[in-house]
C-alpha cells in the first residue's frame, strides 16, 4: 500500500490508535477504493474511532471488494508476513489461504447476517509456514445510511495457547490414565470438608461400588478389615495435619461387602494445604498387592519350617549361599 508523501490531513475520526492510527494516516488512500477519509461513509468513518481507541482486536472489511483496515490489537493475528501489507488491500489476498472458508461467511454477512464461533479452527501462513490456529469471532455488519450493508466489523481473540494447552493437557491426563490403567491402580479423592470420596471404576470394585457412588469416610472404614481400621483412620487423619508434611502410606485389607473378597492393597497419598495450613484434599492411589504379600508370607512361612527342621536335626548342618558363604549352622 502506497504511503502518502505530503502531510496527512487531519480528521477528528483518525485520531489516536497507536501504531495502526499513525499507519492509517500515512496511507494514500485515494490510490484504494475506499478513496480519501473526507469522503468516507459516516458509518465507515464512526467505526474506525471506535476501532482505533479499542484495545481489542478489531478490523473492518469495507465494501464488495473487502478492504482492510485493523487497529493495533489486531496485528500480531496478522503475524510478521501479512503486516503491514494487508492495510488497504482485500480480504481476500491478505487470507487467501482460507479464503474458501471465510469467503462465504463475508457474503452471508454482507447480506445482513451475523456470524460468530467460538475457538474456530483454521490454518493460518502469517510468518512463512502453515499452522494451525484458534479464535473467538463475531463478523457484524456495517450498515450505511441507506440500510445497505457497506462492510464488516471483525472482533477477534486469538485462542491458540488456549487450545493447545488444553491438548497438551488432555494428552498429560490420557499418559497418566494409561499409566494408571497398565499399573492396575485404583485412584482416590478424598475432600475433608464434606467427608467424601471419589475414586475410579477399579477401587469401586474392590469396594463393592456402582460406578456412579460416591463414599463417605465412614463406609470406606467399615470395608478396610476390622484389625487395620483404627490404624488407616488414624494415618488419613495425620496426613491432614500440616506438621506431617501430608504424606499417606498404608498397607491393608479390604473386605468387599458384596463377594466377601479380601484385598490387600498399599495406599500412597498426599495431602494438598491452602495458604493457612488447612487441608482441602487428600488423593492418590491403592495397589492391590495381595498376590505379592501371600507369596512373602508362604516364603516366610517355608523358611521358618526348613529352619525349623534343620534345627532340629541331629546331625550338624550348614546351609551355604551362592557365594560359599555360611547363612546357617545348627548347634547339633
Amino acid at each position: 500500500m502506497a504511503r502518502s508523501n505530503t502531510p496527512p490531513k487531519k480528521y477528528s475520526f483518525l485520531q489516536g490508535g497507536g501504531h495502526m492510527g499513525e499507519l492509517i494516516r500515512s496511507t494514500d488512500w485515494s490510490q484504494t477504493p475506499l478513496g480519501e477519509p473526507e469522503d468516507w461513509p459516516q458509518s465507515l468513518r464512526t467505526l474506525v474511532a471506535v476501532m482505533l481507541d479499542n484495545p481489542f482486536s478489531m478490523y473492518i472489511a469495507w465494501g464488495k471488494e473487502y478492504i482492510q483496515l485493523y487497529n493495533d490489537g489486531f496485528r500480531p493475528i496478522l503475524g510478521t508476513s501479512k503486516h503491514p501489507k494487508a492495510l488497504g488491500i482485500s480480504s481476500s489476498i491478505t487470507f487467501a489461504e482460507i479464503w474458501e472458508t471465510i469467503g462465504p461467511m463475508f457474503e452471508g454477512v454482507m447480506q445482513g447476517e451475523a456470524v460468530g464461533f467460538p475457538d474456530f479452527e483454521v490454518t493460518l501462513n502469517r510468518h512463512g509456514f502453515d499452522e494451525v490456529c484458534y479464535f473467538d469471532f463475531s463478523y457484524t455488519p456495517i450498515k450505511l445510511d441507506t440500510g445497505e450493508v457497506g462492510g464488516i466489523l471483525v472482533t477477534v481473540l486469538e485462542t491458540t495457547n488456549k487450545k493447545k494447552a488444553e491438548s497438551e493437557l488432555k494428552e498429560s491426563k490420557d499418559q497418566l490414565e494409561f499409566a494408571i490403567e497398565a499399573a492396575e491402580l485404583g485412584t482416590w479423592e478424598f475432600n475433608p470438608f464434606t467427608n467424601k470420596f471419589t475414586a475410579n471404576d477399579r477401587l469401586k470394585e474392590w469396594f463393592g461400588l456402582p460406578p456412579q457412588i460416591e463414599f463417605d469416610l465412614a463406609y470406606a472404614m467399615n470395608i478396610i478389615a476390622e484389625k487395620d481400621r483404627d490404624r488407616v483412620a488414624a494415618s488419613i487423619q495425620r496426613s491432614l495435619e500440616y506438621s506431617s508434611g501430608g504424606i499417606y502410606q498404608e498397607q491393608y485389607s479390604i473386605i468387599n461387602p458384596i463377594t466377601k473378597k479380601e484385598t490387600i492393597v498399599r495406599a500412597k497419598g498426599r495431602a494438598w494445604f491452602n495458604k493457612v495450613g488447612v487441608a482441602y484434599r487428600l488423593n492418590g492411589t491403592l495397589e492391590d498387592v495381595t498376590e505379592e504379600v501371600l507369596s512373602r508370607n508362604m516364603l516366610e512361612e517355608k523358611e521358618v519350617f526348613n529352619r525349623t527342621i534343620l534345627e532340629s536335626s541331629p546331625d550338624c548342618v550348614k546351609v551355604l549361599n551362592l557365594e560359599g558363604k555360611i547363612t546357617f549352622i545348627n548347634l547339633n
